[in-house]
This record gives C-alpha cells, sequence and structure tokens, in this order.
C-alpha cells in the first residue's frame, strides 16, 4: 500500500497559554542576575557602589550618595579665627605719647610715679616748683579723657592745684595733697585742644603733680 507523504512545511509547535517567549526570559534572567549582583555589592561594597551608580565620585570630595552638595559639617567642624584689637573700644592713647603743641619752659615730663600708694609706669609729672601748663592738639579725634591726678608720693607735700580745660572752657579743677588721688574721666567729644594747668597752693613751696595713666578714649 502506497505510503503518504509529509507536508513539506511541518507548522511550529504551538506555546502554550501564559508562557513567555524565550527571549523574554533570558532578558528577565540577565536583570535578575544584575539586581543581585547590586544587592551583594551594596551588602559587601557598603555605600560606594550606590554612588557609582548614581553618578557621585565616591571620594568623599564634592558629593554625597544621592548626589547632593556635602555639607561643610560632613568632614569636620569649621572654625573661625578672629582678630583681636589692639584695645577694648580702641582702649585709646596715652596722652604721654602726644607731644604738647604749647606748654612753659618746665613742662611735663613722662615717667613712672607713684600715687596715693599705687605705681603707675604711665603717667606725666612737673619737673619745676613754678606755676604751669601743657596744651595738647586732639584734633576733635577722642570722646573722654581718662586720668588719675595726685601729688607723687615722694614729692613734698604740698597741696597744688590741677585745672582741665577744653578749648579754654575748665572741665575739672582739684586741689591735691599727698595721700589723695582723683579719678577723673571727663568729655572731651569735639574738642581740638586740651590744656592742663597746675599752679602751687603758696609761693615757693610746691608739691609734684601727676597725671597717672593719662589716656584719650575713642
Amino acid at each position: 500500500m502506497a505510503r503518504s507523504a509529509p507536508p513539506r512545511d511541518a507548522p511550529a509547535p504551538a506555546t502554550p497559554a501564559g508562557a513567555a517567549p524565550a527571549g523574554g526570559r533570558r532578558r528577565r534572567g540577565l536583570r535578575a542576575g544584575l539586581a543581585a549582583v547590586v544587592a551583594v555589592l551594596l551588602v559587601g561594597g557598603g555605600g560606594y557602589a550606590g554612588v557609582v551608580l548614581s553618578g557621585g565620585d565616591g571620594d568623599g570630595g564634592h558629593g554625597t550618595a544621592d548626589g547632593a552638595p556635602r555639607s561643610p559639617s560632613a568632614s569636620g567642624s569649621s572654625t573661625t579665627s578672629g582678630v583681636s584689637g589692639a584695645g577694648v573700644s580702641g582702649a585709646g592713647d596715652s596722652l604721654t605719647a602726644i607731644d604738647p603743641v604749647d606748654s612753659t619752659y618746665y613742662g611735663l615730663e613722662s615717667g613712672t610715679s607713684a600715687v596715693d600708694g599705687t605705681r603707675y609706669e604711665d603717667a606725666l609729672h612737673t619737673t619745676d616748683c613754678d606755676a604751669g601748663y601743657a596744651e595738647y592738639n586732639l584734633g576733635r579725634s577722642y570722646r573722654a579723657f581718662d586720668v588719675v591726678l595726685g601729688l607723687d608720693d615722694n614729692s613734698r607735700n604740698q597741696p597744688m592745684t590741677v585745672t582741665v580745660l577744653a578749648d579754654g572752657v575748665r572741665l575739672d579743677r582739684d586741689h591735691v595733697a599727698i595721700g589723695q588721688s582723683f579719678h577723673r574721666r571727663l568729655d572731651v567729644s569735639g574738642v581740638l585742644r586740651l590744656r592742663v594747668e597746675w599752679a602751687p597752693g603758696a609761693e615757693d613751696a610746691c608739691g609734684t603733680v601727676v597725671l597717672a595713666a593719662p589716656t584719650l578714649l575713642r
């Protein structure tokens, strides 16, 4: 009996319902494998893999793992250096550093003095027994004149009168004697010329007048 010839093109085997194509299975397999690798890297390698995958630099220099700019505190605390001033509130200029623009022949001399038991390294004192004065140009640059007035503890115990004037206007007058001191802070705001006068309380007898710590405050 004669056999029938088989068809030239056999139909492809039918794909079971719900089954994915072979190519799709391979792609899903690759993604699953990549996810597993990333998970291993994240667990074993810390945040470095996350930085690389997110586009960060990984060296801690310019970014974080989420790509945000690094906070200045992330690498340590910052320090601020301050510059200390020359003094408190521009603590001022010593009158001993300013040359008088006018004075009697025997004027004031700078040096060390003791007044009422306190020693002052910065002071002005009289050098003669006659009355005298010394005048200073402040240039309208100061707001106050701070000074301790008295007689030097080693001088004769002869009272003296000390007067302080600003542009001709009297600011203070004190009668000083041994064992006394007068701390004065005088307003010299806008003053051009500061004048200090001294005079003995009796003829042919005088003590040594001291302007201790004479400071011009700005």
